[in-house]
């Protein structure tokens, strides 16, 4: 090999490490940015925008244990909230049909 052949390699192996390098810290804060804004939501109590939030910072990190933990923390909150919402509308519904009306005499 002579020596444009040497450099040529060099240049090459050079480009594709600093493209990586970029190409890394360019996806972390693109989690980093994510993840921030889905704890953002979260505190508010936004919980469907936060988990949206979250499986857009996993598009960026597969497997982050955080912001699965995080996501299974609002899917049960979630499911809470909507076996409450379903109790306390069957629980009207129940009330409203065993109410006399207004003007019935009992």
């Amino acid at each position: 090999m002579d020596r444009n052949t040497v450099t040529g390699l060099i240049l090459i192996f050079l480009i594709f490490i600093g493209f990586s390098l970029y190409n890394t810290n360019k996806v972390n804060k693109a989690f980093e940015k994510a993840l921030a804004v889905a704890d953002a939501d979260y505190a508010k109590g936004n919980l469907e925008t936060a988990r949206t939030e979250y499986i857009e910072a996993l598009r960026f990190k597969q497997n982050q244990p955080d912001a699965l933990a995080k996501i299974n923390e609002i899917n049960l909150n979630l499911e809470i909230h909507r076996r409450n919402k379903n109790q306390i509308h069957s629980g009207c519904s129940s009330q409203i049909r065993l109410s006399p009306k207004p003007n019935q005499h009992l």
